[in-house]
């Protein structure tokens, strides 16, 4: 059986839960790894804290961190409504996603292949997990790089 890892961005989660369900029927486990970009944007400016990138990646400060937890976990939480009761949310500081700090970034890691036991336990059950880009430190990831990384990793 094959595992398909699906990165979805925080723009648009629509479409999210119909195309976990079209890879489920073939047979493939699914992991989805999701963003949160413009909503931490939108709620850093709400808050007065300017959004600063360096080279697309988002400087990433102790206040930040804190944004793009809350905002994480919103988004997080509505992939996990909308696949239904399969879905499982995670954070990735938490079930041990791998990443190495970039120290000019602040609190920001580049993804390294990992293959967190967690998932691989909810894969095994037949259901689907939903990881939120953070690694232990806890450090913000590039949800593209944290699909990345889970989708190369070998256990």
């Amino acid at each position: 059986m094959s595992t398909v890892v699906l990165k979805v961005g925080g723009a648009s989660t629509a479409g999210v839960a119909e195309a976990v369900a079209e890879l489920r029927a073939t047979g493939a486990c699914v992991c989805v790894v999701h963003g949160a970009g413009p909503q931490i944007s939108e709620e850093m400016e709400r808050r007065g804290l300017e959004p600063e990138f360096v080279d697309g990646r988002r400087v990433t400060t102790t206040e930040v961190l804190q944004v793009a937890r809350e905002s994480f976990a919103s988004v997080n939480a509505a992939i996990c409504a909308a696949i239904g009761a399969d879905a499982v949310g995670l954070f990735g500081d938490e079930i041990g996603l791998q990443a190495v700090q970039v120290p000019e970034l602040g609190l920001v890691g580049k993804a390294v292949p990992s293959a967190p036991r967690t998932v691989l336990a909810i894969l095994a059950s037949g259901r689907v997990p939903v990881v939120s880009p953070l690694a232990p430190g806890p450090l913000n990831v590039n949800a593209d790089e944290a699909a990345a990384a889970l989708a190369t990793a070998h256990d």
